[in-house]
């Protein structure tokens, strides 16, 4: 498939509403929200753990993370290019904990899937920038 260095406007602004669905979902403690964002058999990469699949294993990955302390995810969107079903994000985020202090930060990827009419999580994946603990 080939990919296009910039998406039209419609997808990118599709995506980039559904990524603020996402950070409300998550502010809101709604991991069942935050699931039905991902395609059925979506993927989830997250640092420090095996690959996630599925939303009942995705829907359970994100309540784990609310209930850590964390109290926002706030992504920031750098680029959208798209293919033919296919498109992908890539940004920066930063996790807010309890106390407001941000607890991570880093980069993320987002690969997008066209799913009975709109764009779909379906690989996801994020690493921090922050120094590794020793």
């Amino acid at each position: 498939m080939e990919i296009h260095k910039t998406s039209s406007s419609v997808i990118t602004n599709s995506i980039k509403a559904a990524t603020q669905d996402f950070m409300a979902a998550f502010r809101s403690k709604d991991a069942n929200a935050m699931a039905r964002l991902y395609a059925e058999d979506a993927e989830v990469m997250p640092p420090h753990a095996d690959v996630v699949r599925g939303r009942d294993a995705i829907r359970a990955l994100w309540q784990e993370f609310i209930q850590a302390g964390i109290r926002e995810i706030r992504l920031t969107t750098a680029e959208v290019s798209e293919g033919e079903d296919l498109a992908f994000e890539s940004g920066r985020y930063d996790i807010i904990g309890d106390t407001g202090q941000s607890m991570d930060k880093g980069k993320y990827i987002v690969v997008w899937k066209q799913e009975g009419g709109s764009w779909k999580l379906y690989r996801d994946i994020w690493n921090s920038s922050m120094p590794a603990a020793h």
